[in-house]
């Protein structure tokens, strides 16, 4: 995956630093794989960290979140 990325940007626990390690990235889109089962992603989650935020794959439901904008899914994921 860091192969594939321009950049790699490490979060650690302190909620607020990752908020703004998040913003200071300048992403054009967020996409969070799991939003729902782990304790940072799930609060970073209400935030508008990017103009554009996405949810799938670990997420078996719409978070129903104003701030994620999409929620990606298949049809294999569904039944």
């Amino acid at each position: 995956l860091r192969s594939a990325a321009d950049e790699v940007r490490p979060l650690g626990l302190n909620f607020k630093a990752n908020q703004q390690i998040v913003v200071d990235a300048k992403l054009d889109v967020l996409v969070f794989a799991d939003m729902l089962s782990e304790p940072m992603a799930y609060f970073l989650g209400f935030g508008r960290l990017a103009p554009v935020q996405v949810c799938f794959w670990g997420n078996p439901v719409t978070t129903g979140r104003p701030t994620v904008d999409y929620f990606v899914s298949a049809d294999r994921m569904e039944h």
